[in-house]
């Protein structure tokens, strides 16, 4: 069962009046289009930081030996599998 935390917080009148205008449009709550912002916000930012993360392994040697290591073995596999 999803549980419910409430939450309280100021926006500018003009967020909010989008809010209640999309969620009017859209046949949803106000609540379900914040949510779903944030949701996409979370996704939005998780991605970044994973970009981020790729940018500075790409310049770690030690990643890059591994990663190639890692490579090698995999296609001595392939070749014993006949792939």
């Amino acid at each position: 069962m999803k549980s419910i935390i409430t939450f309280t917080s100021n926006l500018s009148p003009n967020l909010m009046s989008w809010i209640t205008t999309y969620s009017k449009r859209k046949s949803s709550t106000k609540r379900e289009v914040i949510e779903q912002a944030i949701m996409m916000y979370k996704e939005y930012v998780t991605k970044k930081e994973m970009e981020q993360s790729f940018k500075k392994a790409a310049k770690d040697k030690e990643i890059i030996k591994m990663a190639e290591d890692g490579i090698g073995d995999y296609e001595e596999q392939l070749k014993k599998w006949n792939i």
